[in-house]
């Protein structure tokens, strides 16, 4: 094999990598965070209804309520991950297709916006879910009968 043989392989194994990324991306952290964000939204209707039973304690409903606008601020990012991530390997691909078979040297510093978006939604959610289960927590704490 030559020089030439190697980039190559080296680009398909690349590409290669890419193609398995994009799936199992797709079902690792957004899985468990939509999973674990409309979990914690279903059982805060429960506990709301069922504990609490739909009278929270005076000044608490503003808790469930921003509990609620964040865990699914949280499922939204989480969903609009799903499509953009997508984007972000089109985009990773046309880069390294520019570069190995249009031989561009320079292709493989553009950047790829859609990444940077997809890191973006996710710490959104993240940040999203955190924060609304922390005030679902408050919610729940303070309304628990004794």
């Amino acid at each position: 094999m030559n020089d030439s043989d190697l980039d190559y392989q080296a680009y398909l194994s690349e590409r290669q990598s890419t193609v398995e990324a994009e799936h199992s991306g797709a079902a690792t952290y957004d899985k468990w965070l939509i999973t674990l964000a409309s979990g914690a939204f279903g059982l805060s209707i429960i506990f709301f209804k069922d504990i609490a039973q739909g009278k929270p304690r005076d000044g608490t409903a503003v808790l469930i309520v921003g509990s609620w606008a964040l865990l699914l601020a949280s499922i939204c990012c989480t969903m609009a991950s799903f499509l953009t991530s997508q984007a972000a390997f089109v985009r990773y691909r046309e880069i390294l297709d520019a570069r190995q078979v249009n031989e561009n040297e320079d292709a493989i510093d553009e950047t790829n916006l859609w990444s940077t978006v997809v890191l973006i939604l996710n710490i959104a959610s993240l940040i999203s879910f955190i924060l609304g289960a922390l005030l679902l927590a408050l919610f729940c704490i303070q309304n628990v009968k004794d």
